[in-house]
């Protein structure tokens, strides 16, 4: 594969006068001479909507390494692949089968399209009380009792690393004519190492959306989907990226993803071997402490990426770890939960990196009283009632109340968790006194709830 960034490069350090898009015109002094390599589509370069040169020849050969039928770079995100997969695949008013922890981006997708959502729900894992894997069987279920079904959507892994029987979920959704989309954004590095699980794409999905940067060496916002279905139309889905993605898409974005496809397929077998055996290390000193739980493979869940740290201090919530990492040791953390704190990893963390994280643990576990007779926080929520289809809901008249004055509406947007993003609330669903609740202490926990403001809830007028 062809390094675009070497290309990109020497298209920068030319002598070529800008005289088009983008306005900062690649002069040294803005940002740090960073601008000099921020181009738009140019003779010399190639053109993502529409490759001809090398853009074309590396899509063709991740296609190749990966085994799809064809691969597309993202530069939106795989928020983008998600909602043009959704597109690609769904009519206005079908239906769609979906867990609750799915991404806001499949949710945008069944708003904008008028689609009917189900929900398969992952199990509780305790004592962190984590989403587990979904359970074949249910799909099944579903599926035979709802044969309308067009799509189902899967997230494996999860934010938590959580691993799904893609295998036998793909048997079953073609035994029933539907078609399966895996959101594995947070699996983009499993392919190119066998301690992880085995990626989507190889064990029957249809279309599967990748990031690179969440957990890969690649600039923010670089992802990738692939497609191997016969029953995918790929014509609506080379659409729904045009729509979906920008139509001036960043050349140093698109140089990110290639070259870290490149990196991969040339050096993965280097890479990962010293990072594991660190990784190992990490896992075993967490594991080690007292009073903590560190989230690992174990019976109730199909597979597990060890990539992913997710532990908590029994009688700590997620938040209070947070805080205390940030502030005494200097540690950014992904995220945190009323339970635990998730920190993600990837091949770029030397051993140097890792043992500073172990120790940081280690000093804050002996800084904080134990709390023998506590448990790890956790929130209920009951299920909750569909009154509307989102995509009505959404486009109904709507009010803002008081939070403590919406029981027995219907809120008129979805609620989001963030991170990871997944709904608390989807829109057209009844808001009773639990979800109030349940919102009310998602928010003395410190989550950030998008939809709301400032105490108030939008709802159908």
């Amino acid at each position: 594969m062809r390094s675009y960034f070497d290309l990109l490069r020497q298209y920068g350090n030319s002598d070529i006068l800008p005289m088009h898009m983008p306005g900062h015109k690649r002069k040294n002094g803005y940002m740090g001479g960073i601008a000099k390599f921020d181009v738009t589509e140019t003779t010399a370069l190639d053109d993502l909507h529409h490759p001809t040169g090398i853009i074309k020849e590396a899509m063709e050969e991740t296609a190749a390494l990966c085994g799809s039928d064809e691969s597309f770079i993202l530069v939106n995100g795989s928020s983008c692949g998600i909602l043009s997969a959704i597109t690609a695949v769904c009519d206005h008013h079908d239906t769609i089968l979906l867990p609750r922890n799915c991404h806001k981006s499949a949710l945008n997708a069944v708003t904008i399209l008028g689609l009917r959502p189900l929900w398969v729900e992952p199990p509780k894992i305790s004592p962190l009380h984590i989403d587990g894997s979904i359970s074949p069987k249910n799909v099944e279920n579903m599926l035979e009792h709802h044969p309308e079904t067009k799509a189902v959507f899967i997230v494996s892994p999860t934010y938590e690393g959580v691993v799904s029987n893609i295998r036998a979920i793909a048997d079953i959704v073609h035994k029933h004519h539907a078609v399966l989309i895996v959101d594995a954004a947070h699996g983009g590095h499993f392919r190119f190492c066998e301690a992880f699980p085995a990626d989507a794409l190889s064990e029957g999905a249809d279309i599967v959306v990748e990031s690179l940067h969440k957990t890969l060496p690649a600039l923010t916002q670089t992802a990738m989907l692939h497609v191997k279905s016969d029953s995918a139309d790929k014509d609506r889905l080379r659409f729904a990226l045009q729509c979906y993605q920008s139509s001036s898409p960043s050349h140093l974005l698109i140089a990110s993803a290639v070259e870290c496809l490149r990196l991969m397929e040339q050096q993965g077998t280097v890479l990962f071997p010293p990072y594991l055996k660190a990784l190992a290390e990490v896992r075993a000193t967490i594991e080690g402490l007292a009073e903590t739980c560190l989230f690992k493979n174990n019976e109730h869940i199909f597979g597990y990426d060890i990539s992913k740290l997710v532990f908590g201090f029994n009688g700590y919530s997620g938040g209070d770890l947070r805080q205390k990492l940030l502030h005494d040791f200097h540690i950014e953390i992904e995220m945190s939960t009323a339970a635990y704190v998730l920190a993600l990893t990837s091949v770029y963390d030397n051993a140097e990196d890792l043992f500073r994280f172990a120790s940081s643990v280690t000093h804050l576990r002996r800084e904080l009283p134990l709390r023998k007779k506590a448990s790890f926080p956790e929130i209920k929520l009951e299920k909750r009632k569909q009154m509307m289809l989102p995509t009505d809901a959404f486009k109904a008249k709507k009010e803002m109340l008081p939070l403590k004055e919406s029981k027995g509406y219907v809120s008129a947007e979805t609620l989001y968790l963030y991170p990871p993003g997944s709904p608390l609330l989807v829109a057209g669903e009844l808001i009773d006194e639990k979800i109030i609740e349940a919102i009310r202490r998602y928010d003395e926990y410190g989550y950030t709830i998008h939809g709301t403001k400032k105490g108030y809830i939008p709802v159908v007028k």
